[in-house]
């Protein structure tokens, strides 16, 4: 059984399948993550690792901002959970492999 939107107007996803929107949507992704991984290079006399730590901790922070903004109370802490476990989960993963525990 399936819900029906109260809203009687059909809902049409062309502009997000137009090839114009995937293609600006993939080059920006792209150009992006270029940049996120040169960062340590503009950050020269700190760890390479140390910044991208601190990037996370921005990537997480705006993150938690957004559901903030939302305003619904169960969003807030559904997202501020992702947000924590997954940046926390990487140090831990990598003092595992290093056998730093």
């Amino acid at each position: 059984m399936t819900r029906r939107s109260p809203n009687s107007r059909s809902h049409s996803h062309a502009v997000a399948s137009a090839p114009g929107v995937i293609r600006a949507s993939v080059i920006w992704g792209i150009v992006i993550g270029i940049l996120q991984g040169a960062t340590p290079l503009a950050f020269w006399w700190l760890d390479g690792a140390t910044v991208y730590a601190l990037g996370l901790a921005v990537i997480a922070a705006i993150y938690i901002g957004f559901a903030v903004a939302d305003g619904r109370p169960n969003v807030i802490v559904v997202e501020t959970g992702v947000a924590s476990d997954s940046s926390s989960s990487p140090p831990l993963q990598s003092r595992e492999r290093r056998g730093c525990w």
